[in-house]
């Protein structure tokens, strides 16, 4: 039973629900990824090369005789290689899921956490089984905690793609 709310803040249609209980990804979903996959390519790279140009200042700043500026280039350079493999491993799962096509399903009763990370910041979790999903606010607010639920992912990415009530 698909709720249109649900629906609507996931964002998947009826056909995409179709296609997640039978495992497999939908036409629509396998669009949405490439998307993404694109979007953070795009910005991945837009990070990397800003943090690297930024580096390259402070190194040639640095090779006229200032240390506390060639210590700066060497940080950016290690956070530009760290932003760089960040991107490179979420381009990677996306990837493979494109390549498999497949969703995994989680049923059961759902349980709804609210984990604190700091005084201002909360991170909202489902658990449905074994798995963890993190969602926005709005999102959080549309299931029932302890109501048996059917939850759909991308395999490899995690991305949450449909929910059902069950």
């Amino acid at each position: 039973m698909a709720d249109t709310a649900l629906m609507r803040e996931l964002e998947f249609t009826l056909d995409d629900l179709a296609a997640n209980r039978s495992g497999k990804l939908s036409e629509r979903q396998l669009d949405r990824l490439r998307m993404r996959r694109q979007r953070s390519m795009f910005y991945g790279s837009g990070i990397v090369v800003a943090l690297a140009f930024a580096a390259s200042l402070c190194l040639f700043g640095g090779l006229r005789g200032s240390a506390i500026l060639t210590v700066v280039g060497l940080g950016l350079t290690v956070c530009a290689t760290v932003v760089m493999s960040t991107f490179a491993r979420y381009w990677l799962r996306i990837s493979a899921d494109l390549r498999e096509g497949a969703a995994s399903a989680f049923s059961g009763p759902l349980e709804r956490v609210v984990k604190p990370v700091n005084r201002r910041i909360v991170t909202y979790l489902l658990r449905v089984e074994s798995a963890e999903f993190s969602v926005t606010k709005e999102t959080f607010k549309l299931f029932d905690h302890e109501k048996p639920y059917a939850l759909y992912r991308a395999k490899f990415s995690g991305l949450l793609l449909s929910a059902e009530r069950l």
